[in-house]
């Protein structure tokens, strides 16, 4: 079963990518100092640390507090994006980017993760709202 995921992810990633790269642009590395999108780049990096593992904290005791599978599975993949990007950062110092479309900053795969696990969670979170 592992591997057919991890089939299916290659795919995505290879399919993904394949879009991109028809669009933008893929770089060979940007060394992003900010965060997603290369906001807030002139911030200490042990701030922007420190205040990631602080929400990455919040989002996991969120993920395991939410009693609809759906939403977990939301805030799980904005945690694991988020952790990727915090483990680069910690390790690097800075996280590195390298896709670049046309009018948006340049950005990384678990940029466009959280971005799209998020927007999942605001469609749930509408949706839910509008059954109530």
């Amino acid at each position: 079963m592992l591997l057919v995921i991890a089939a299916f992810v290659a795919a995505a990633c290879h399919f993904l990518l394949s879009i991109i790269d028809g669009l933008g642009s893929i770089e060979l590395c940007y060394n992003n100092l900010g965060v997603s999108f290369g906001l807030l780049s002139g911030a200490d990096q042990w701030l922007i640390v420190t205040v990631s593992a602080f929400f990455l904290v919040i989002l996991v005791i969120q993920a395991f507090r939410e009693s609809e599978e759906k939403f977990r599975y939301a805030i799980l993949g904005i945690c694991i994006a988020s952790a990727g990007n915090l483990i680069d950062r910690v390790m690097g110092g800075g996280v590195c980017d390298y896709i670049r479309l046309p009018f948006l900053p340049i950005s990384n795969f678990n940029d466009w993760v959280i971005t799209l696990y998020l927007g999942y969670y605001l469609v749930l979170t509408v949706k839910d709202i509008n059954q109530c």
